[in-house]
């Protein structure tokens, strides 16, 4: 992590090297590869909140953009995570097996 978190520091601290570290960020038109005209522009839905891109799927970090199963109820994928020790918390992490964002 300590490599992850060096080599992707901003060099500069401010936005131009915030950019310079994201240079995709910078086109203008990024929004139109994951949204059509008509949402981002017409839909009066999206000037009051946000919306799901009607394109494709935004890119996750974290796991897979397509659903493998029928996703949980909202109650039980926020619900408190039980107490799992350091090494398990790890081995699940690579897994990509964790029930929720937090360990005790």
């Amino acid at each position: 992590l300590q490599f992850l978190q060096v080599s992707t520091a901003n060099p500069t601290g401010d936005f131009k090297g915030f950019l310079l570290m994201n240079p995709q960020l910078s086109n203008g038109g990024l929004f139109l590869h994951y949204y059509s005209k008509d949402v981002m522009l017409r839909s009066p839905v999206a000037r009051t909140q946000v919306v799901m891109p009607d394109k494709i799927p935004l890119p996750s970090l974290i796991s897979a953009t397509h659903a493998s199963a029928p996703p949980m109820p909202l109650e039980e994928r926020f619900a408190p995570a039980r107490p799992m020790d350091d090494a398990t918390f790890l081995a699940r992490f690579r897994a990509g097996t964790l029930p929720s964002w937090g360990h005790e």
